[in-house]
């Protein structure tokens, strides 16, 4: 995935995003679907804050983490994108969706 140069404003907003997320992550159960979900909303905005993108950043490596952390990654990601044609001081924590029980 090609990172874009985001300005100063939209990056020090990403890092906050990445700072909340981080600690959302932290206070829900590892392994859970919403523990992927803020982890994949942290390294997204990590990612798209700069210096140097994870190794997520590359489609391939994403299509193999689990669909919470792809979407928590894939919202930041069309967040940031959104924000092209202006610059938000922050972004808000996006939410997991709700999914009903698989089998």
């Amino acid at each position: 995935m090609n990172v874009p140069e985001h300005p100063v404003v939209v990056r020090e907003a990403l890092r906050r995003l990445a700072e909340e997320a981080r600690q959302r992550a932290a206070t829900v159960r590892d392994g859970t679907e919403e523990h992927d979900f803020y982890v994949g909303v942290w390294t997204a905005a990590r990612d798209l804050a700069g210096p140097v993108p994870s190794k997520v950043s590359d489609l391939a490596t994403l299509r193999d983490r689990s669909r919470s952390f792809r979407d928590g990654y894939l919202k930041v990601a069309n967040m940031a994108g959104a924000a092209a044609g202006h610059a938000p001081s922050r972004f808000p924590l996006p939410s997991p969706d709700r999914r009903p029980p698989g089998p």
